[in-house]
């Protein structure tokens, strides 16, 4: 990204945490964002990140927190290389050099969880990532999925790549961030999947790559208990069934919390809650219609999988 790519980001108050740009006249940084009134160019710099910014002189900004933001990513990256440890608030706040409390808080308002949450969701995503997202679809054969962090976390930013397929079902689009998928979904056109994506994620600038079809990681934020009920939908062998009422009494909660959870999940492909039935046995509230999860039993139980009938392939761009 050039600088004056860089500026015209700042103008236009651009939501990201991509760089920092600071003033030169008032010795403050800041994020694009900011909602200060914009500088003359001819006194700006641009730095990649805080530690930069405070070693060339410059302090943060008192009304968008730059550092906050830095603060946060360090924090994430920490817990990220140490998932198979248990990391106490206090040794995070040890590692990125701040106050427990301070982390906690910053780790929430950034990403819309706590850090022991965001470690529950991280181990999730690599007990359900171990196939692609091809394998995902071969399995699964209908559905689509979006999801977005979670309702409480903040929409992707930066840059998303995503790929356009064809699936026995339809068309299929893909997405990605650098941490893994971030959206998939089946409709009947591409145009209007690459629209609905703009829609949903509008901070985030597209990038075509048909690599993502073969990514295995995922990037999904859910809440503590929503993450135990997707756990849990894991655990179901693929054409059987559970009754959300023998889900409930598995995880000491209400059948109705067992329904909430099963409606936000915004991944079928990879969390198949269509395996989760009424107490009589009887399909009932599937997101993508009733019939759809009853084919989506019927072949899990004819053994209709990775290598099954299904056909997904990139669409080439012509040029």
């Amino acid at each position: 990204m050039s600088t004056e790519q860089a500026w015209a980001r700042v103008v236009a108050r651009e939501d990201t945490d991509d760089f920092l740009f600071a003033v030169e006249t008032t010795g403050i940084y800041c994020r694009p964002s900011c909602p200060a009134r914009r500088p003359l160019r001819q006194n700006v710099r641009f730095f990649a990140a805080a530690d930069e910014a405070e070693r060339a002189g410059f302090r943060a900004c008192r009304r968008c927190r730059p550092r906050d933001t830095t603060l946060s990513e360090r924090a994430r990256s920490y817990l990220d290389q140490h998932l198979s440890e248990r990391v106490t608030l206090d040794e995070l706040a040890t590692a990125v050099d701040a106050s427990p409390f301070h982390v906690q808080r910053m780790f929430v308002r950034a990403f819309g969880v706590s850090p022991r949450a965001y470690v529950e969701q991280r181990r999730l995503e690599q007990f359900a990532g171990g196939s692609s997202v091809l394998d995902a679809a071969f399995a699964a054969g209908f559905g689509s999925a979006r999801a977005i962090y979670e309702a409480t976390s903040k929409p992707a930013r930066g840059t998303l790549r995503f790929a356009l397929g064809r699936h026995r079902s339809g068309k299929l689009l893909v997405a990605a961030t650098e941490r893994g998928v971030c959206a998939a979904a089946l409709g009947d056109s591409h145009e209007a999947l690459v629209a609905e994506l703009r829609a949903e994620f509008p901070r985030a600038t597209l990038v075509r790559d048909d690599a993502v079809l073969h990514t295995r990681a995922l990037d999904l934020i859910g809440t503590p208990f929503q993450l135990r009920v997707w756990r849990a939908l894991l655990a179901i062998p693929a054409g059987q069934t559970r009754s959300y009422g023998e889900l409930a009494a598995a995880l000491e909660t209400s059948p109705r919390a067992v329904a909430r959870a099963c409606a936000s999940n915004r991944i079928a492909l990879l969390i198949p809650c269509h395996r989760v039935v009424g107490h009589n046995g009887d399909l009932t509230g599937y997101r993508w219609g009733l019939a759809r999860k009853q084919e989506l039993l019927a072949r899990e139980r004819r053994g209709i999988g990775a290598s099954g009938e299904s056909s997904v392939r990139p669409i080439r761009t012509r040029r």
